[in-house]
């Protein structure tokens, strides 16, 4: 097989491998539609990695007890992500191919849970401004 850069061969295998600052357990969980894909144990250095041979473009949802994150993973994928376990949601980073748009997946959650935050506090005030009348 060529594998030129001229060549159209894009792999249908998907890497997903990571490492986890201050781990709460010394596993992650990753699930598709609820159902459990796999479980993948950190090594000595709180990190992961694993190849699939065939796995269905979609959403998943990436799991380290008590946080979790949804990740769209596509055949040709190679993503790598770190997190501090700590501060999951804030810290949480993707490179490789695939990142860009699990990198914009979580500044879209980040944006609307500070948006949430910003008109809870508005519809706070103006209800408690408008009941000491």
């Amino acid at each position: 097989m060529n594998l030129s850069c001229d060549n159209k061969y894009k792999s249908e295998s998907v890497f997903l491998g990571g490492q986890i600052i201050n781990p709460s357990s010394n596993y992650l969980i990753l699930y598709k539609n609820n159902s459990t894909i796999d479980c993948l144990l950190l090594d000595a250095n709180n990190s992961f990695s694993k190849n699939y041979e065939k796995l269905d473009s979609g959403i998943y949802k990436i799991e380290h007890i008590p946080e979790y994150q949804s990740i769209i993973l596509e055949p040709g994928d190679s993503i790598w992500f770190r997190v501090n376990a700590s501060d999951f949601n804030e810290s949480l980073v993707y490179s490789g191919n695939g990142a860009s748009k699990n990198n914009f997946l979580m500044d879209m959650k980040l944006k609307i849970e500070n948006e949430n935050i910003f008109l809870s506090s508005k519809y706070s005030l103006e209800r408690a401004n408008h009941f000491q009348l």
